[in-house]
């Protein structure tokens, strides 16, 4: 039992010694870490010193360059204010110079604005256009006095100052370069680039100058996307005929074709618009037939189509016609939108180009215009009107 005991002591203690040994070998282990720690903090300690001693040597130089300069420093003269006297200015003067200036401004920002500005403000400018692009010119129409819908000039008397201007545009087109000399165009499609450029007036105008040449003229509204621009004629249109546009045209609520009481050998086809489908009327087979008999009955057919920048329907008819005949107006016509309809227009097989007009391509005429009576109409009477004094007309 005693050697047992003593036996498990030797062996504890053996554990113990064991343990010891361990940990002191580990702190053996560790002296050299300790020692390089101890270099490096020393090293550290001794650069911080170095930078410690040169901040305060600069800053001691500093101090004693600061008082150097400022005991350096003295007054050597009191300041002395002499007071300037500005000259008087002349209001009137500047004035002037600023309203020079501001019109010297104005210039510039209307010239920039007019050289963005693509509209062709002149006759000259819509005349070179058609030139380089080898359309001719077949009309330079002056600009009409303003007067009440009913008494057009040209419509209403017989001897109208503005009524050559109609009649050298017919004999241009009848011998328009874009056909041969051995034919003259019978039926002519009549549009402009834009609204108010003026060619319902000019075919209007161009109709009653043939007519009253002796020419049996017609003029078919082909815009049937509008109500009709001359019931004011004295002209009536069957109620049936906006219904059923294609059966109006075929004939089956009457002839379409009016005459025009104030103009012998004049006749009018009132558009029977407005239509929601203006193709589907225009390029019917009764629009064709319809065509083909007014070809046949009359010297002239005008047909009066619509802008083609609000549509191209009208150009579904350029097969039957014998050319175009274009309408524009300085101030309307934009040079690059009449650029691109040019291109287009003579890129088109079925389509010739007769010629263009222009419109307001001269001054007023100031000649004295009497008002006639106009005949009188059972169902829409003409009513005469004094004489105005002249100023544009509004062109449609």
């Amino acid at each position: 039992m005693v050697l047992t005991n003593e036996r498990d002591a030797l062996l504890q203690q053996q554990q113990i010694l064991v343990q010891a040994d361990g940990q002191l070998r580990q702190q053996y282990a560790s002296l050299p870490n300790k020692q390089l720690e101890r270099d490096r903090l020393a090293q550290q300690v001794a650069l911080n010193q170095a930078l410690y001693d040169q901040i305060q040597a600069r800053r001691i130089d500093a101090e004693a360059a600061e008082a150097e300069t400022v005991s350096s420093l003295i007054v050597a003269q009191p300041p002395v204010v002499n007071p300037v006297e500005q000259p008087a200015t002349n209001p009137a003067l500047i004035m002037a110079l600023g309203g020079l200036l501001g019109a010297i401004a104005a210039g510039a920002v209307i010239f920039l604005l007019d050289m963005l500005d693509g509209t062709l403000r002149t006759a000259r400018d819509i005349e070179t256009l058609f030139e380089e692009q080898d359309v001719p010119v077949l009309g330079l129409i002056p600009t009409l006095p303003n007067a009440a819908h009913q008494q057009h000039p040209a419509l209403l008397l017989a001897q109208s100052p503005y009524l050559p201007a109609y009649e050298d545009l017919r004999t241009k087109l009848r011998r328009s370069p874009a056909l041969s000399s051995e034919r003259e165009p019978k039926l002519v499609l009549v549009t402009s680039n834009w609204a108010q450029e003026g060619k319902t007036t000019t075919a209007l105008n161009l109709a009653i100058a043939s007519a009253r040449a002796g020419r049996r003229t017609l003029i078919i509204e082909a815009d049937v996307q509008q109500p009709s621009q001359t019931l004011w004629l004295g002209l009536t249109l069957p109620p049936e005929a906006t219904r059923e546009p294609r059966r109006y045209y075929a004939g089956h609520f009457g002839d379409p074709i009016q005459l025009v009481p104030q103009v012998e050998h004049l006749y009018l086809a009132p558009s029977p618009g407005p239509q929601l489908h203006g193709a589907a009327v225009l390029e019917s087979s009764e629009m064709k037939q319809f065509l083909i008999d007014a070809r046949a009955r009359f010297d002239l057919v005008l047909l009066d189509g619509p802008p083609l920048s609000r549509n191209t329907q009208s150009l579904a008819l350029a097969s039957q016609t014998d050319g175009l005949l274009l309408v524009a107006r300085p101030g309307y016509a934009e040079k690059a939108g009449l650029e691109t309809l040019l291109e287009d227009l003579l890129d088109t097989e079925d389509l010739v180009v007769l010629g263009a007009v222009v419109n307001t391509a001269d001054a007023t005429i100031t000649t004295p215009v009497e008002r006639v009576q106009a005949p009188t109409s059972t169902t829409s009477p003409v009513v005469s009107s004094p004489a105005a004094p002249a100023r544009p007309v509004d062109f449609f």
